[in-house]
């Protein structure tokens, strides 16, 4: 069993208000979770407008199988355009 830990940094574009930014990372997070099988979790900047932490864990059998979600993972943040990855930090459990 291998275990993958991600963790990454965003900047929220055009986010004016918490809410807004609670917005863009509800639908960020329900769209990680329903299409790659992962779970995700707010971790850090909650009280910061247009800056996230946000922590992604995925186990598969094959740790190549873990290494393509985590790829996945982050080029869905990258191509939907509502938030810059700043920070990524890949851990193996």
């Amino acid at each position: 069993m291998h275990i993958l830990l991600l963790e990454l940094e965003l900047h929220i574009h055009g986010a004016r208000s918490l809410k807004e930014k609670r917005s863009v990372l509800r639908s960020l997070v329900d769209r990680l979770r329903t299409g790659y099988n992962v779970s995700v979790a707010e971790t850090g900047f909650q009280d910061k407008w247009q800056r996230a932490a946000i922590a992604v864990v995925t186990v598969c059998s094959l740790r190549d199988r873990a290494q393509q979600t985590a790829e996945r993972v982050i080029a869905e943040i990258e191509s939907r355009g509502t938030a810059d990855l700043i920070g990524i930090e890949q851990q193996w459990l």
